[in-house]
């Protein structure tokens, strides 16, 4: 397989991490999941606006529908609009690496380098993990520092800098994307360990010509 083996424990931690953030992000019952967990529809008078504003900023980021200025305010629609551009330079980067991994697998199996491949698979699982499980630690103890050099590096705008008052920040509160960086990376442990077990399993079993 030469250099294709080591690129294999590049692309599984990547593939992992964008696969369980396209889930997260294109699931709209995981939005209100949060949402509810940080106390977003608390108040009774103002849930069903919320409720509505989400709806459409999902379907917004879904490419279904434009952002409505009389419910959200400039700021915020240009703002989301540059999200909605992140979410598909996140599409390009999967499908790119998705069928790069499948084209390494076909080449592996047709070459009959299955050990091979299943071995740098199982690796790639476990850098995953690895890299999840001290991203983890460090968000827990600098989340805030994290998050704005996040925004620092992905926007090259302040547009993402609002007021207290906005619609936008009273239905995703620093408090949710918080939750959703703790459950996204649950879900990339959980998968990480789940393939990384598939993987040594079906290691055992193969053969290299």
């Amino acid at each position: 397989m030469g250099y294709l083996k080591y690129l294999l424990i590049i692309i599984i931690p990547l593939l992992l991490i964008f696969t369980n953030f396209k889930y997260l992000t294109s699931t709209y019952n995981s939005y209100v999941s949060i949402q509810k967990s940080v106390g977003v529809y608390k108040n009774p008078e103002t849930a069903e606006k919320q409720e509505i504003a989400t709806k459409d900023i999902f379907k917004y980021l879904m490419g279904k529908k434009n952002l409505n200025p009389e419910i959200f305010s400039k700021q915020a629609i240009l703002h989301m609009k540059d999200v909605r551009e992140l979410f598909r330079i996140v599409n390009v980067y999967w499908y790119s690496l998705l069928g790069l991994f499948l084209l390494i697998a076909v080449f592996s199996f047709k070459k009959q380098k299955a050990k091979t491949f299943f071995k740098f698979t199982f690796i790639g699982s476990f850098l995953a993990a690895a890299v999840i499980a001290i991203s983890i630690l460090i968000s827990i103890k600098y989340f805030d520092f994290v998050f704005i050099k996040f925004h620092l590096l992905m926007f090259s705008n302040s547009y993402w800098l609002f007021p207290p008052d906005d619609l936008l920040v009273e239905i995703f509160p620093e408090k949710f994307f918080s939750l959703f960086a703790e459950r996204l990376a649950q879900n990339i442990l959980i998968c990480s360990i789940v393939i990384g077990a598939l993987s040594f399993f079906a290691f055992r079993k193969a053969k290299d010509k």
